[in-house]
Formats: structure tokens, sequence, C-alpha cells
């Protein structure tokens, strides 16, 4: 059963409400699902974990009712035939996150900034620097004033990241 909410813009709707679109090119993906919309018919996205969506031509906002609060997400995706999505936080929570663990200077971060022009006597005077290997990349690293890592990838392109 449709409703709308007092100020017109909010669209509630049941799950026999959402037909999931026929087009080959909207597939399922993520946490989002592209429906009709139950107003004009035209194309629509919803997000199953917010339980809300939109639609591309009347830009009309839709909502569950309050009773599928209760619902847990594949129970909605199975009740929409869309079982077999393969969700952001499931494929999120295969990969491990990468802990970052700062090292000594080592004989590649010397070699780097020795060809920088900073002689192992300025790095004796001041002995700030480490070298760290994450997301796949070597960096030299320092604590800043704020207590976290600054880095500067050795000999690469992305010359500053926070991790």
């Amino acid at each position: 059963m449709l409703g709308y909410s007092k100020n017109g813009k909010v669209l509630f709707c049941d799950l026999e409400d959402l037909e999931l679109d026929d087009n080959p090119r909207k597939f399922a993906h993520g946490d989002y699902i592209y429906t009709r919309c139950p107003q004009c018919g035209g194309p629509s996205w919803f997000d199953v974990v917010k339980r809300m969506g939109r639609c591309f031509e009347c830009e009309m906002i839709h909502r569950f009712h309050t009773k599928y609060r209760s619902l847990s997400d594949e129970e909605i995706y199975k009740d929409l035939g869309c079982e077999n999505v393969v969700r952001k936080r499931q494929r999120q929570a295969a990969i491990p996150p990468e802990v970052f663990t700062p090292q000594p200077l080592g004989q590649l971060g010397r070699s780097y900034l020795a060809s920088r022009g900073i002689t192992p006597m300025t790095l004796a005077n001041f002995p700030i620097l480490y070298e760290a290997h994450y997301v796949n990349r070597d960096w030299i690293c320092w604590l800043n004033v704020s207590g976290f890592y600054e880095l500067r990838q050795i000999g690469g392109e992305n010359h500053k990241w926070n991790p």
C-alpha cells in the first residue's frame, strides 16, 4: 500500500510495490537494487540497507513502511528475488585491513634520502624518520605534531599520504 508523507515528497511503500528493473544493464550490486518507481513507473534505485531510494525521473523519494525495520537485509533481498547479490559489506569483510607498522630506517630509506641530498650525519642528528611497507608500497614516515604519521613514498608518484 502506497502512502505519502505530509509534505508529499516521500513515498512510503511495501515490498510488493517495488518491481525490479528488467533492464539487464541495471543489475543489483552492492547494497543497491534497481527498481521501477512505484509512482511514475520510471527507473529508480533502492538502498536496502538504508531502506530508501529515489526515482531518476520524478525524483520522488521512496521509503519502506516502518513495519520493515524488523526484517533483516537478507530477508528483504530474498523477498525481492535478489538473494544472490554480492554486497559491499560481504566483500569488505573478506579483506582484512592492512596494519601500518613503522620500522627503524632501513637501507632502502637511507639510499633514497641520500639520493635526495640528505647525508648520514644529518640523519644521525635528527632521528625522527622511520620506514614502513604499507598498501604494497615503501614509505618514509614520521610523527607530526598531531601525533599521526605522515608518509612520503620512496621513489614513487604518491609523494604524500596519511594512513
